[in-house]
């Protein structure tokens, strides 16, 4: 029988597809057979001259749209797997990027732990390996939230997660990024730094996981060392993020912690408060009356939103004492019997280092200690 004659036998036993249009499709049609799990299909079509490589464009689909039945059917027939590239799509607050990656870093965001083994040990494939972005493996498995191909590459091949890339994201920063709350909460049970901050703009975790408010809440009571206040190298804080991305969820919890100023100014000199009103200016997105129930902020004036409140008296009246019970009562109830338990108070001099506070009680203040004697300030 010809070539002719045994392509149509294929074709009349399975109905295989094959375009009029192309001079040549036998590739496409040991695509199908390959899905259809026809192995006396698949031996013709290759006697045929079919390519099973044909670029493995075919199989980069597969992975790219995780479909692992038909990707795994497809996997054994492809040579030089190791070489195999497509562009993926990677997501971050701010940037929205395309990158080359390989079959294993694809099968890692799938969360496909039989490939990823399979890659590894059967083909060669190298765990350390990044893309054009320096993502790892690992990124990529903390970006789908797989736990179980975290564990295994680091287990079994000693992976690195405080690893980063040309971001100088971490693991971690990938999934808070993603919203990836399990890997987090193994990387941080495995000794990962959930204080780490991104080289390039001095993220932390709490600014990458903004728009994901089940993960500041573990950041911030659950595991409980995130600082809410820290700021990036721009000096904006995670509030500053939240307002600027219009994330309600996350604006109210991050001033309901009570540790969160809404007024605090980047290097730009923007609130969080600013932010939000330039947001809902953009795009309608409005955060502004969650900042108006926290705090009582004037939203005409929110520069001017704070007072000054001076402390002055006689040497000894207890001016320094007063000052440390406002600023240690800030975030709670304000109660005169505060002042029983204050010791070794040591008075300040003419109100040079001033606290600016958001109480709960007093509003928006600036606070000054006048105290000691009077010549620290005549």
């Amino acid at each position: 029988m010809n070539r002719l004659g045994i392509l149509e036998v294929a074709v009349d036993r399975s109905s295989i597809f094959i375009g009029k249009e192309n001079d040549n499709n036998f590739d496409v049609a040991l695509h199908q057979s390959v899905i259809a799990g026809d192995i006396f299909e698949v031996s013709m079509l290759l006697q045929l001259g079919a390519d099973p490589n044909s670029k493995g464009t075919q199989l980069l689909k597969l992975f790219k749209d995780a479909n692992h039945k038909d990707a795994i059917r497809l996997l054994p027939y492809i040579e030089n797997l190791k070489q195999l590239r497509d562009e993926v799509t990677i997501i971050s607050l701010f940037d929205i990027y395309q990158v080359e990656a390989t079959l294993l870093h694809m099968a890692s965001w799938n969360g496909w732990l039989d490939v990823t083994g399979d890659l590894i040990t059967k083909y060669g494939c190298d765990q350390q390996e990044r893309d054009t972005k320096g993502n790892t493996c690992l990124h990529y498995a903390a970006m789908g939230n797989h736990v179980s191909v975290i564990d295994y590459l680091i287990i079994e091949y000693s992976s690195d997660p405080t690893v980063t890339n040309e971001n100088g994201d971490t693991i971690l920063h990938k999934a808070a990024y993603y919203g990836s709350l399990d890997v987090i909460k193994y990387l941080i049970n495995h000794r990962c730094n959930p204080k780490s901050t991104n080289r390039k703009k001095g993220e932390t975790l709490l600014h990458c996981a903004v728009e994901h408010v089940d993960i500041l809440k573990y950041l911030i009571d659950d595991e409980g060392s995130c600082n809410p206040m820290a700021t990036t190298f721009d000096g904006r804080t995670p509030l500053h993020y939240a307002a600027n991305f219009g994330c309600p969820a996350s604006v109210e919890f991050l001033l309901s912690t009570g540790k969160c100023d809404p007024l605090a100014e980047d290097k730009d000199g923007k609130t969080p408060l600013q932010l939000a009103k330039e947001r809902q200016q953009r795009d309608g997105t409005n955060t502004l009356p969650i900042f108006k129930k926290f705090g009582g902020i004037k939203l005409p004036h929110p520069i001017d939103s704070y007072v000054k409140v001076l402390l002055v008296g006689n040497p000894g009246a207890g001016k320094s004492t007063l000052a440390h019970v406002i600023n240690g009562t800030a975030t709670g109830p304000f109660v005169l019997g505060s002042f029983r338990n204050v010791v070794g108070v040591v008075p300040c001099t003419a109100g040079v280092i001033p606290y600016k506070l958001q109480h709960r009680t007093l509003g928006n203040i600036i606070l000054h200690d006048f105290a000691g004697h009077s010549e620290y300030y005549s």
